[in-house]
């Protein structure tokens, strides 16, 4: 679910342990991939497609809070 993923998005990039963040971004460039296919695939199943809001939002979540955090990050 999509409140699950963002918030696990959410709780590794913001983790102070350099590993977790790795991994959160390695999370975030997978369900990158996926939303792309599911983009592509929408023509072939219409019904299995995430909504486009859906996927707005879980951007613009990420863009108002743990990208930027995780951007301005200098260790």
């Amino acid at each position: 679910s999509f409140p699950l993923l963002k918030n696990l998005v959410q709780t590794c990039l913001g983790d102070s342990n350099h590993i977790i963040k790795l991994h959160g971004v390695k999370v975030l460039d997978e369900l990158t991939q996926a939303f792309q296919k599911d983009v592509k695939d929408a023509d072939m199943s219409p019904n299995h497609v995430i909504p486009c809001q859906q996927v707005q939002d879980f951007w613009l979540f990420l863009l108002e809070g743990p990208l930027p955090l995780l951007l301005n990050f200098n260790p």
